[in-house]
C-alpha cells in the first residue's frame, strides 16, 4: 500500500475512533469503508490490520462487482472508498524493509522500471522477497516481473540483451 493512502487511512481511523458523540446519545456508531480491487491484493490483510490496531471485530461482506449495489456508491453511504491496487515502488521497498530492512538497493531503479510497465499483486511481491538474501529476493523479484512483461514487447526485449550483456 501506498504510504500516503495509508495515512489518510490511518487518519481517517484515529478521528473516528475520538468521536464520542455515540456515546452521549447511546447509538451504534458505523464507519463504512468500501475495499475493491482484484483478489489477492491485500483488502483482507487491510481489515486484519484494522481489527488489530483498534482491537475489535470488524464486519465484512463480499459483494462481487456484478451484485455491488448502485446505492453502495452514491455520496455518503460510505465513509470512505478505497481502491487496493497492484504494486508500486514506494510499497515494494516498504516490503522490502519488512523482510531484509533495507530501504535502498541498486535494484530498485530496475524493479521501478519495470513495476511502471507489469501489474504484480503485493502477495506475489512479498513471496518473492521471502527469499534468504536481499539480492537473492530483488533479483526473484526482477525475474518474476520480466516474466509478467508481455515476453514479446520490445522494452521487454532490450532489457534482456541489456542484463545478457553484463
Amino acid at each position: 500500500m501506498e504510504a500516503k493512502l495509508k495515512r489518510t487511512i490511518m487518519g481517517d481511523l484515529d478521528k473516528f475512533e475520538k468521536r464520542k458523540e455515540h456515546m452521549r446519545i447511546e447509538r451504534a456508531w458505523k464507519h463504512r469503508y468500501m475495499l475493491f480491487g482484484r483478489p489477492r491484493i491485500g483488502k483482507l490483510g487491510l481489515i486484519t490490520a484494522m481489527e488489530d490496531y483498534f482491537r475489535f471485530e470488524i464486519y465484512d461482506l463480499d459483494l462481487k462487482e456484478d451484485r455491488l449495489d448502485q446505492m453502495l456508491l452514491q455520496p455518503r453511504k460510505m465513509d470512505m472508498h478505497i481502491h487496493m491496487g497492484y504494486c508500486v515502488l514506494s510499497s515494494s521497498k516498504v516490503l522490502a524493509s519488512n523482510y531484509h530492512s533495507t530501504d535502498e538497493h541498486p535494484l530498485f531503479e530496475e524493479i521501478k522500471g519495470l513495476l511502471k510497465e507489469v501489474n504484480a499483486t503485493p502477495a506475489k511481491v512479498a513471496n518473492r522477497l521471502m527469499s534468504g538474501k536481499v539480492e537473492v529476493a530483488l533479483g526473484g523479484l526482477i525475474k518474476l516481473l520480466l516474466r509478467k512483461d508481455n515476453k514479446g514487447t520490445k522494452a521487454a526485449m532490450k532489457r534482456r540483451a541489456t542484463r545478457a550483456k553484463c
